[in-house]
């Protein structure tokens, strides 16, 4: 088993080294000049589910880091410190599908665009948003 998975581990390291010198940044940015930094950590797998601002049950994190982010954010836009909430997402992807769950949430009655071609995953939660306030408002 781990000589098929060094061969597979191989083949896809000699995959992304040829692609990547064809990758225009989408969806991830590949200019990695901060790698080496950030290095020592990828040997632990860090549990940051939840709220950052709540401390939780599980101490295997960097929410520290991650409200830091906030904060930065929040000081560039002359946001007060009790006026802003967040977390940092791993991708668009899941930015987007909290931004369509902020939207159930803020604006029930709203109303949701997308182009034909977007995402599957970001069109079914947009189905099951939709279903879960069809249900709320036929239980009033």
């Amino acid at each position: 088993m781990m000589v098929l998975l060094g061969h597979y581990l191989g083949q896809l390291f000699g995959h992304t080294t040829q692609r990547v010198n064809y990758h225009l940044g989408y969806p991830v940015n590949i200019c990695y000049d901060h790698y080496a930094t950030l290095a020592p950590l990828l040997q632990f797998h860090l549990n940051n589910c939840g709220d950052p601002f709540l401390q939780n049950t599980v101490d295997f994190h960097s929410k520290d880091f991650e409200v830091a982010v906030l904060d930065w954010f929040a000081q560039l836009w002359e946001i007060e410190k009790d006026q802003y909430w967040g977390y940092v997402t791993n991708g668009g992807t899941e930015g987007n599908l909290h931004g369509i769950l902020l939207g159930r949430e803020l604006l029930p009655g709203g109303e949701y665009y997308m182009h034909q071609k977007t995402l599957t995953t970001q069109f079914s939660k947009l189905q099951e948003c939709t279903e879960w306030i069809q249900k709320q408002s036929t239980h009033q």
